[in-house]
């Protein structure tokens, strides 16, 4: 296992998660994510704030982030292939070079 640190743009919150191999998705619009469990995953300090909407897809999707920067920390979606998972955006991991040894395992297109 890893543990793996990030925060927001202006470091007010930070968070870790342990995983081990991390997932890795690219989406069409350019952004790279890691999908961890979402058991693994803890603020270590600050406080987010969250809003919901719907997904086209009909999901729920809620976003969590930096009530002072606007930094995405990490979304949640209740569709059933992400149950129980959170994506996180990777330009807010601390390191994301370390450790990542982690093959993409899924494309996903969103319209």
């Amino acid at each position: 296992m890893t543990t793996t640190t990030g925060s927001c743009s202006c470091g007010n919150v930070q968070y870790e998660f342990t995983t081990d191999p991390l997932n890795k998705i690219v989406s069409g619009s350019a952004t790279a994510n890691v999908v961890v469990p979402k058991d693994r995953f803890h603020i270590t300090s600050g406080y987010p704030k969250q809003y919901s909407r719907a997904h086209v897809s009909g999901a729920k999707v809620t976003v969590h982030f930096c009530s002072d920067c606007s930094c995405v920390l990490h979304k949640e979606l209740d569709g059933d292939a992400y149950r129980g998972t959170l994506v996180i955006p990777a330009d807010t991991l601390t390191a994301w070079s370390r450790p990542f040894n982690a093959q993409p395992r899924l494309g996903m297109w969103v319209n």
